[in-house]
């Protein structure tokens, strides 16, 4: 019986991260807890249902289920590394690095902690620890593109452009989808001044993320600095209708609110 209800919850537990793999993370959310009504101490299932929460914004009942998995397997890394998300997302920055210190203690082999690690010490302005963090990442797992796109936005933050433009071609090379890593290296080429190769990649980011509103933002920069007002705008305005805190930008961008006489007027066709 003890047997049956294991593999029951072993097999609940198993469909819901091929379901959470596919983006379908209700569905997921469902089979964890299919798993859990047939083994409540299924730490691994806490863990990963929290997950799934997080990826959908339900921060409490992640934080429930990530403190149950630690609470019933204290020895296991993944509930520290996912619990560090949700410290991220609330801004503990601090708290976020001690689980991640904690779960590099317990596996010291787990790329995602050093990523993750290095994210939250850029955050906090620790560069060098975070260069170090991700240069761990990409010697335990060399085909991570985010440690090599985050590494990429720390040299970019210390001024050092074309190092940054290196590690987020890398990041191209490895996963040619990754749009965070077209987006910040056309933000870096907007840096350099080279604006239509910064177009570019701020096409293809769009493209592989259409609601991408820094990508149309930074495109939106490009295209002003390339004097094409009227797509500079229309860009924006996509921006701030995806993301509406970008509107504090209007005035540097375009010198007054919408409807004011040095807002470029549509040209008829």
């Amino acid at each position: 019986m003890l047997k049956h209800l294991f593999n029951s919850a072993k097999g609940h537990y198993n469909r819901g991260l091929r379901l959470a793999g596919k983006g379908r993370m209700e569905e997921a959310i469902s089979a964890y807890d299919e798993s859990l009504k047939a083994d409540d101490k299924l730490a691994r299932a806490y863990d990963a249902r929290g997950a799934a929460y997080l990826t959908l914004g339900r921060v409490l009942p992640a934080a429930q289920d990530l403190d149950r998995a630690i609470a019933l397997d204290p020895k296991a890394a993944s509930p520290y590394v996912n619990r560090s998300s949700l410290f991220i997302r609330q801004g503990n920055f601090e708290r976020a690095i001690a689980d991640l210190d904690q779960a590099i203690r317990l596996d010291p082999k787990d790329a995602a902690a050093y990523n993750n690690r290095g994210s939250t010490q850029n955050k906090l302005g620790r560069y060098a620890q975070a260069i170090a963090d991700f240069d761990a990442a990409l010697g335990l797992n060399p085909h991570y593109a985010s440690a090599a796109s985050n590494r990429g936005t720390v040299y970019n933050r210390l001024g050092q452009i074309e190092r940054a433009i290196a590690d987020y071609g890398l990041a191209i090379r490895i996963d040619p989808r990754h749009a965070p890593a077209y987006n910040n290296r056309g933000s870096a080429y907007n840096r350099l001044g080279e604006y239509e190769q910064a177009i570019e990649d701020l096409d293809i980011a769009i493209r592989l993320e259409p609601n991408f509103a820094r990508a149309y933002d930074a495109r939106s920069l490009a295209w002003r600095k390339l004097g094409d007002p009227y797509r500079a705008l229309d860009d924006f305005e996509r921006a701030v209708k995806l993301d509406p805190s970008l509107n504090q930008l209007r005035k540097r961008r375009f010198g007054v609110k919408r409807g004011g006489r040095h807002v470029p007027k549509r040209r008829r066709a």
